[in-house]
């Protein structure tokens, strides 16, 4: 079994000043410590495991303040995995978001049994 995930990210860096540029590079590593983050705490439901479940949840969460101010799936699987999914954006560790003033992400969460 293996889960896999992706985050989207869409940020636009072009022609902005030192300051603008300081702030997409604290979101990029952000990202890279919320990928982290995520590789290591994802669990498959057991439920998902035993009924031989997959699929890939898009889970669109705004950050705000540091932390999470909404979260909804915008595209589903199985619900088992969709609470799954939904459970890691709310267990993200609020030190990996307190660099993000304001921002929307999209974080495709897969889960794959091999």
């Amino acid at each position: 079994m293996r889960t896999g995930f992706y985050i989207t990210a869409f940020i636009f860096c072009f022609g902005v000043n030192s300051l603008q540029a300081k702030v997409c590079k604290q979101v990029e590593n952000s990202i890279s410590q919320v990928q982290e983050w995520v590789n290591q705490n994802v669990r498959y439901p057991e439920i998902a495991k035993q009924q031989k479940k997959e699929g890939i949840v898009f889970v669109e969460f705004e950050v705000s303040n540091g932390k999470i101010a909404s979260s909804k799936i915008i595209q589903e699987a199985d619900p088992s995995l969709n609470q799954a999914a939904l459970n890691i954006v709310h267990n993200l560790p609020s030190d990996l978001l307190k660099s993000t003033e304001k921002a929307i992400y999209i974080l495709p969460i897969k889960f794959d049994l091999i």
